[in-house]
């Protein structure tokens, strides 16, 4: 049988004309931070024709939501970020994919599942309650992305443009990024909370309160490592199986059957359980296949392709303390971090800031839409 190539996913958005480093940009609204948030956010701002600029720090638009592709056809076959949205519970989420044209399909959850509880016993098989619920997007959280992509004009976004801080100066405020200023009326900040209190010199803007609060608000799942492994068929299916696998002995503590919709793949995904820096000094893929192998058989072993997105280390996403801190969803924070700040002319914009679903792509899609609303008023 031939072998399936498969790649990371492919930029959609052109890189602009390279930058003048004596140039000052001015617009009206920039965005900073180019996760699904700052998409919406500059999405819905544009469509109102005010003239909005993005600026993201990495040379991809995306932020958490990441994929691997099939390297033949371009198409997402499986997830590196987010994977699941809850339709009957997030109404934001049915009214996007409905006003982009996703569409979702049930998480594959028939069959048994596998409890890999002792290093010295064998694994168990058991049937295990499903989340009622829980869906998958068709095309993966990146359909989200690209939809958004495709009807935004290129040159409204500026991929490796990381920001270094933000000032007021009379009516407006100035943007210092890495080679350019940005004057703007007003700026929505769609970067992770800790990441922003970290990275980016805020000048006063924000007040004490605000500035604890963004420090001590963990990002959802910025410490853990995320597997995508790829198989030519979903083999497991045959055996009896539902691909989930719940783990005491690791190093993925949690599998899920990952295969998209159009079943032209095979792929499960984990979540790598030890810890940020444990993990870093070990080889990682030998050990997920060891375990791939006890859970599934021999044949789990012969996989076409392992991708590991380890978020702990990714500057724009994660901080120290998110890698050394215990893992925690994030609680709704009080109401005044949904408010403007700095005399009207800044907004935070990140799932976590969300009164509902924070850290999920609910949050996200709420955040971006709260911001885009206040920018236009």
């Amino acid at each position: 049988m031939a072998r399936r190539r498969c790649r990371r996913e492919r930029l959609t958005v052109v890189e602009a004309d390279p930058i003048d480093r004596n140039l000052t940009l001015q617009c009206d609204i920039a965005v900073i931070g180019g996760g699904l948030s700052g998409l919406l956010a500059l999405h819905e701002l544009i469509e109102a024709g005010i003239d909005a600029q993005l600026f993201e720090a990495l040379p991809r638009p995306g932020g958490r939501i990441a994929s691997v592709r099939d390297q033949v056809s371009g198409a997402v076959i499986a997830d590196l970020g987010p994977t699941w949205v809850w339709p009957p519970y997030q109404p934001g989420v049915t009214r996007w994919m409905e006003r982009l044209g996703l569409r979702t399909f049930p998480q594959y959850e028939a069959g048994e599942a596998i409890l890999d509880l002792h290093p010295y016993s064998p694994p168990l098989r058991q049937f295990l309650p499903g989340q009622h619920g829980m869906m998958r997007v068709e095309g993966g959280p990146q359909a989200f992305v690209d939809a958004l992509l495709s009807r935004l004009p290129p040159q409204s976004i500026h991929l490796d443009s990381p920001v270094k801080g933000l000032s007021h100066n009379g009516d407006h405020l100035v943007i210092f990024s890495r080679d350019r200023e940005i004057h703007a009326r007003k700026v929505i900040l769609a970067v992770p909370l800790r990441v922003a209190a970290q990275t980016i010199a805020l000048d006063g803007l924000v007040d004490d309160r605000v500035l604890t609060l963004m420090r001590n608000t963990p990002t959802w799942m910025a410490a853990q490592a995320k597997v995508a492994i790829l198989y030519e068929t979903p083999f497991w299916r045959e055996a009896g199986l539902g691909g989930r696998v719940a783990s005491r002995v690791g190093p993925m503590v949690e599998v899920h059957d990952n295969s998209p919709a159009n079943g032209s793949v095979g792929a499960l995904f984990g979540f790598v359980g030890w810890g940020a820096q444990d993990r870093r000094d070990l080889d990682l893929k030998v050990e997920i296949r060891q375990q791939l192998i006890r859970c599934f058989g021999p044949q789990a072993g012969e996989f076409i392709g392992m991708e590991i997105r380890d978020w702990a280390f990714e500057e724009t996403i994660a901080t120290a303390q998110d890698q050394t801190g215990e893992p925690a969803h994030p609680a709704a924070l009080p109401q005044f971090m949904r408010e403007p700040l700095a005399d009207g002319k800044l907004h935070l914009a990140i799932s976590e800031t969300a009164a509902d679903s924070p850290g999920l792509i609910d949050g996200a899609l709420e955040a971006g839409e709260r911001a885009a609303k206040w920018a236009m008023g």
